[in-house]
């Protein structure tokens, strides 16, 4: 009896790890499909300069009540995404508590169009995740306009766009020197689909805007356009924005200052 026990418990152990390595080549031939898009969708591109900014979608120096939606490492989200992925990618439907989080001291909100961010340095997996509610705050064709500073060096600094919620965005990411355009769809993580070297300063205000255009999408920094790419599946039609920053070195405080944010309607 012990013997067909054994066997069995052989049996699922290899066919996890096949079923794993499948996933795996799987998601390398997905996301080869995925760069091939962007790449045609990148030559296809008409270049038609800068749009123009119409009227305002959201002004966060006349709003009174703060719609921001905060979340830390403490979030159930953040805690177990790893297992909340896999599932998400099977299908599945996660449920927690989404409430926005108390902000505390390390969160100094200036007005609703500026904060600033101290995370000392006490834990090696560190967050700071904003973003406005969707179902709310739903755009297609807009413009981010902010300033923004960095006084420390963290990991990553992402900027989501036609945000959907924590396993559905376009972002742009500034990360080690460079910043990527990525695409985050039913929790998989299609980063580095474009890139540039573009290593920011430290205690330097820059001036940026993101634009979402139909299937298009650019950043500016200090007006100058530093990337852009082109989602030809145009997978999020519509959507908010959101504000991500994360370090996993214990020894690497999170400091970062953004002022003057505004959301403009694009024609």
């Amino acid at each position: 009896m012990s013997g067909k026990k054994n066997v069995h418990s052989l049996f699922a152990i290899c066919a996890g790890k096949l079923r794993r390595r499948i996933n795996k080549w799987l998601f390398r031939i997905q996301f080869l499909f995925r760069r091939c898009e962007y790449k045609l969708g990148k030559r296809m591109r008409v270049q038609d300069g800068e749009y123009k900014a119409e009227s305002s979608l959201f002004d966060g120096s006349i709003i009174t009540l703060d719609p921001w939606i905060f979340h830390d490492e403490n979030w159930e989200r953040i805690i177990h995404r790893w297992e909340h992925r896999r599932q998400v990618q099977r299908g599945h439907v996660i449920t927690v508590d989404d409430t926005s989080q108390k902000k505390g001291n390390a969160f100094q909100m200036c007005h609703i169009d500026a904060f600033h961010i101290d995370r000392k340095a006490l834990s090696e997996d560190r967050w700071v995740y904003l973003h406005l509610d969707p179902a709310e705050f739903d755009w297609r064709k807009f413009r981010w306009n902010f300033r923004m500073r960095l006084r420390s060096y963290f990991l990553e600094l992402q900027f989501g766009i036609r945000y959907r919620d924590f396993y559905n965005r376009y972002r742009f990411r500034f990360q080690e020197d460079y910043l990527f355009f990525d695409e985050v769809c039913k929790g998989r993580f299609f980063n580095s689909l474009e890139s540039v070297n573009f290593p920011l300063e430290l205690n330097r205000w820059y001036d940026v805007h993101i634009d979402a255009y139909e299937k298009n999408f650019m950043i500016y920094v200090d007006g100058s356009s530093l990337l852009t790419a082109t989602d030809m599946c145009d997978r999020f039609k519509t959507g908010s924005i959101a504000l991500i920053l994360w370090e996993k070195n214990r020894c690497n405080e999170i400091a970062f200052d953004i002022e003057d944010i505004c959301v403009e309607e694009l024609q």
